[in-house]
């Protein structure tokens, strides 16, 4: 295990999506590092985050294809 991880690796570490850990990073409950263009997340914030089950806004929902177009 490193020490830091990237946001893609510690979604897939916690078990949810992308969006929800860039939503925990801008709104200050997880803390990431700026590598460049880059964030990186420290494994000991990373460990003592957890997150909340949030639904996914409107426009990220999956629809079914409109067959009257």
């Amino acid at each position: 295990m490193s020490d830091y991880y990237t946001m893609a690796d510690a979604a897939t570490f916690k078990g949810v999506s992308y969006y929800t850990v860039a939503r925990a990073v801008r709104r200050g409950k997880l803390i990431a590092t700026r590598l460049g263009r880059q964030a990186l997340i420290a494994r000991a914030d990373l460990d003592a985050w957890t997150p909340m089950k949030e639904r996914a806004p409107k426009k990220y929902t999956r629809r079914e294809p409109n067959a009257d177009v």
